[in-house]
């Protein structure tokens, strides 16, 4: 990924809000994203919308096929420099470069950076250059190398005392030439060349063997420190030539630290060096640590080598048939296998990890934005994923890439999340791909037939089943799964629309729940779609074969049964019932209970009523309805036995009156006669109901020509007429009566 400009990049976007943007497209004259700045790369950008005061500029990241730029980094927007929440609309994105990255020449001609100057190449200045302040860094290696072309016309001063090397004891300074005076604390040569002057406490060979030539010293023996050397001792040194091993003599190496010559050496201790230079072979019996080894030819080692610092081999590393040279390591015949006892990681700073087959690109692993790409390079190629099933080698999946990418799984798909296809996808098999179809508002169509083996659990608002016919095995169908509702009807509704998309006369069968009753309806209007009570317009008719009815059954409206019977086990609450033609016959092995809530039972002939009986305070009220019409009781061959007339007169057929069994002959008049008056009034039913006589003492009183022979007592009582009131008169005062003269005994006995 890199930071790309480029000219004439723009394209339109419409995607709203905060996010990355949607690219689509370049604009006539233009260059798209993908082709001016290239995929997963950086660049600033501007967009502008084309009808709001809405724009933005900031550093941006394309994704993998430029389709996408995020908005890494807003410099500047008309959202007080933060991320712009863009409205709908078009909207324009252009490359280009803000004014707080460009670097300008000012009114002198001068540059000023405010932030790091990374040179890839060569970076030539012929002018002056001045760092004022901070710190200059020439190189970051001791790879890297520093040439000065010119001379240096000053002072070269360290930034601390005794802190800062000129040289080291691996890379020394050659020749150094001073023209004045050399202040050194410490001087180590390896050769000192001294033409005049004076030396004073000067120690040579301090920690290292010395020279001095040009002058001869006369002396028995030299006393260095505690060591007192004599001339035999010194002759080891007499002739010696620098740098080269001479029998019997001192070694003293050259000028540049080198000695040659030597047949065997001998350590008993450590080898510590800059540099070791074999030229022949080296026997070492032992372990040999070195910090770094500088090897130019081949090393035949019988044993382990065991190495802890760093081994650099410039010109390569050949290891039985695996040459290391570079970026490169070959295999020249075999397999290779890293065995390692931890992880194996590869680490590529390219963000890109390739699998060659005989120098050919075959696949590549890809850090993209650290989304992780694996890509099969070939073109048309698949990437197959395979396994060990139980022994047997089989093919998990394959991507098939001349088909963009069609997966085929062995032996099924199990996920524990969403399985997502493109907006109208389809889902098939090899023989019918389009089986199921999935539009971008997520319908599914089946094109062919759909087997549930198992439990289909649809949880939708509306679930159409657009067949011919419609077929369910189940033998019950429940409705309302999972409702708790007490104001929710449940059931089916039969469309009868006019033709067009309107319901205008629909009819169903429901559980109606305020009523708790099932119920044919017409809801002319009902969709299906009512979630409570449905709106009833009329009840819609039903025909059965036979009604069986365990509790009490209302007919509100009326019900026609034809010729069938109805046979029931309870009670019938019914508003009417009408027989049209044959009589009607009501047969119980039990009572036979009318029952009026209302007080009212009413009898009607023709649909015109005659006859009601009423409740009144539990008293029972029967009345004829029609006006001048009489209330008759008949005996079963019709004979007249009593009628309560139209006045009120309530006149019983004579003979027809009974008291316990006996017949009343007595006429109405005759009765009367009881009263002493023509008509009778509460005052005297109310001394009729005072008489217990019994029907043969008021059948004497009816005329009863019979008689019985009698001696009558003075305590006997002889009923009479007295001025209209009837008295029993004691037969004493019929007596003292009689006594007054024969013409009123006669009157009083008639």
């Amino acid at each position: 990924m890199a930071l790309v400009l480029n000219d004439r990049v723009k394209e339109t976007t419409t995607t709203t809000g905060t996010g990355a943007v949607s690219l689509g497209g370049a604009a006539t004259g233009f260059e798209t994203f993908a082709q001016g700045i290239g995929n997963s790369n950086t660049t600033y950008y501007a967009i502008i919308h084309e009808s709001a005061d809405e724009w933005e500029v900031g550093l941006g990241t394309l994704d993998g096929d430029s389709s996408d730029l995020t908005r890494t980094t807003v410099l500047t927007s008309s959202n007080s420099d933060s991320a712009v929440n863009f409205s709908s609309g078009n909207k324009t994105v252009i490359c280009t470069l803000p004014a707080s990255k460009a670097v300008v020449l000012d009114a002198d001609g001068d540059v000023t950076l405010g932030a790091n100057l990374d040179v890839g190449g060569n970076l030539t200045v012929t002018g002056l250059s001045t760092l004022n302040g901070g710190t200059l860094t020439l190189g970051d290696a001791d790879t890297d190398n520093i040439v000065f072309g010119g001379e240096i016309d000053s002072d070269i001063i360290p930034d601390d005392d005794g802190t800062f090397d000129l040289g080291s004891a691996s890379k020394e300074w050659q020749d150094l030439f001073i023209d004045g005076t050399a202040n050194i604390d410490s001087l180590v040569a390896d050769t000192a060349d001294i033409n005049g002057g004076t030396i004073d406490g000067v120690t040579i060979g301090g920690s290292s063997a010395g020279a001095i030539t040009g002058t001869t010293i006369t002396g028995t023996s030299f006393v260095i420190g505690s060591a007192n050397i004599n001339e035999t001792e010194l002759e080891t040194i007499d002739g010696v030539t620098a740098g080269t091993v001479a029998a019997s003599k001192a070694v003293v190496v050259d000028a540049n630290k080198d000695i040659a010559s030597f047949r065997n050496v001998t350590l008993t201790g450590e080898l510590d060096g800059g540099s070791l230079d074999i030229s022949g072979d080296a026997d070492i019996d032992g372990t040999t640590n070195l910090d770094v080894v500088d090897i130019d030819g081949a090393v035949d080692m019988a044993t382990t080598l065991d190495v802890a610092g760093i081994v650099t081999a410039n010109a390569g590393v050949v290891i039985d048939n695996i040459t290391i040279d570079g970026t490169e390591i070959d295999l020249s015949s075999g397999d290779l296998t890293l065995d390692v006892a931890g992880d194996i990681v590869l680490d590529a700073a390219g963000n890109d990890i390739k699998f060659n087959a005989g120098g050919t690109a075959i696949a590549e692993f890809t850090n993209s934005s650290t989304d992780f790409i694996i890509k099969s390079v070939t073109s048309d190629k698949d990437l197959i994923f395979k396994g060990n099933d139980g022994g047997s080698e089989i093919a998990a999946l394959t991507l098939d890439m001349s088909a963009a990418g069609l997966a085929t799984f062995n032996a099924g798909v199990t996920t524990g999340g969403n399985i997502i296809i493109p907006d109208d996808g389809n889902i098939g098999s090899a023989s019918d791909t389009d089986a199921i179809a999935i539009s971008s508002g997520g319908a599914v169509t089946f094109s062919q037939n759909v087997i549930i083996t198992g439990t289909l659990d649809v949880n939708g608002t509306v679930t159409t089943i657009d067949t011919t016919n419609l077929t369910v095995t189940d033998p019950l169908v429940k409705y309302g799964q999972g409702s708790t509702g007490t104001s929710v009807d449940q059931g089916f509704i039969v469309t009868r629309g006019d033709g067009s998309s309107s319901n205008t006369a629909n009819r169903g069968f429901i559980w109606d729940e305020s009523a708790d009753e099932f119920a044919t309806v017409a809801a002319n209007t009902e969709a299906g779609t009512t979630a409570g009570n449905v709106t009833i317009n009329d009840y819609a008719d039903i025909h059965v074969g036979k009604i069986t009815a365990d509790d009490a059954s209302v007919f509100s409206a009326g019900a026609s049964f034809g010729d069938a019977n109805i046979t029931n086990v309870g009670s019938i609450a019914v508003d009417s019932i009408i027989n049209d033609a044959t009589d009607i016959l009501i047969d119980s092995a039990g009572d036979i209970i009318l029952d009026a809530a209302g007080n009212d039972w009413s009898f009607k002939s023709g649909g015109t009523e005659v006859l009601k009986i009423t409740n009144s305070s539990s008293d029972v009220i029967i009345k004829p309805i029609v006006d001048a019409k009489d209330l008759i009781f008949q005996q079963r061959d019709g004979t007249e036995v009593a009628r309560i007339e139209d006045n009120g007169t309530f006149n019983v057929v004579t003979a027809k009156l009974a008291i316990n069994g006996t017949a009343i002959t007595s006429t109405a008049a005759e009765l009367n006669l009881l009263d002493g008056v023509s008509g009778l009034v509460q005052a005297d039913l109310t001394k009729l109901a005072a008489v217990d006589s019994t029907a043969a003492e008021l059948n004497i009183m009816d005329g009863d020509t019979s008689a019985t022979s009698t001696t009558m007592a003075d305590a006997d009582r002889v009923v009479v007429n007295d001025n209209g009131t009837m008295k029993q008169v004691a037969m004493t005062d019929i007596s003292t009566y009689t006594d007054g003269g024969a013409t009123a005994l006669a009157i009083a006995l008639g």
